[in-house]
């Protein structure tokens, strides 16, 4: 006679929606309150201005093409010189143009 196999049920796997925005390392002790704000950067500058935390500045609502004209603060034209960010705060725009001097074989 022949024996019978059984049917091992497997589970729906792959249906977990996880909605656990991980990007920020927060492991750093933060020694007193980092003031938030949002950033946008001029269309026609490429300066980053600092914009307030509120709604109507949110990186969804903004335009398309912003530019230095439109903001708020004090730093409303391209004349005006970058802000610098904060330390935690660091672009990955690194501009690191450092010609590779490969090691000359034989």
């Amino acid at each position: 006679g022949g024996g019978g196999g059984g049917g091992g049920e497997s589970g729906s796997e792959g249906d977990s929606d996880e909605e656990s925005g991980e990007e920020s390392d927060e492991e750093s002790g933060e020694e007193g309150e980092v003031e938030q704000c949002y950033w946008a950067q001029c269309d026609k500058c490429d300066k980053w201005r600092r914009l307030p935390l509120e709604d109507m500045y949110k990186p969804e609502n903004l335009p398309e093409r912003w530019f230095c004209w439109m903001s708020p603060t004090d730093r409303n034209t391209c004349e005006k010189p970058q802000e610098r960010m904060d330390r935690d705060e660091i672009f990955d725009e690194t501009d690191s143009e450092e010609g590779e001097e490969g090691e000359e074989g034989e």
